[in-house]
């Protein structure tokens, strides 16, 4: 079990002025992500994506093509441009299993860490299509400390405008 799985992973607001956007200051920021990158069996990985409209966004699982350490845990956080806007991901995922259990998985949830789950994914999957009910999508890959024949993500991301607002308003750091 990697040692941090209790950790809360705080990601970095939009990187443009914006009224009431939470950011994390810099210095808290660079305490956690210096004590994550250099813990023991802790890969760090993940990012925030702010998608501008018509831009394609892509990520992979760590070190792809080829495998991925153990004890990974990437966590990307992506944000369509307005409220009218929402995050369409098209992924394809090559799962593992051990001993009938999910060792390694992709979830994405709509808005943040703590956000209605929208799909994990655990078995393959193939051009998967998810879309977020909102402006946010998040989304962690993980693995465990078995080494196998590896899991392997890719995923692309794109914005589309959707006239009518969400009533989910769950942001990703509230």
């Amino acid at each position: 079990m990697c040692p941090f799985s209790g950790i809360s992973t705080l990601i970095p607001g939009p990187m443009r002025p914006a009224t009431g956007v939470k950011v994390p200051s810099l210095l808290s920021l660079a305490i956690v992500l210096s004590v994550l990158s250099t813990a023991s069996g802790f890969a760090e990985c993940g990012d925030y994506y702010y998608l501008s409209p018509g831009v394609t966004a892509s990520i992979n699982s760590p070190d792809y093509p080829s495998m991925y350490p153990t004890y990974s845990k990437c966590i990307w956080l992506l944000e369509a441009p307005s409220e009218n806007h929402r995050v369409q991901m098209t992924i394809t995922y090559t799962g593992e299993r051990y001993n009938g259990s999910c060792s390694d998985y992709v979830e994405v949830r709509d808005g943040g860490q703590y956000a209605p789950l929208l799909a994990t994914y655990c078995d393959s999957a193939t051009d998967a299509v998810v879309v977020s009910g909102y402006m946010y999508m998040w989304i962690m890959f993980r693995s465990d400390g078995i080494t196998g024949s590896g899991s392997l993500m890719t995923a692309t991301f794109t914005t589309y405008y959707n006239a009518t607002p969400s009533d989910n308003t769950t942001k990703p750091f509230d």
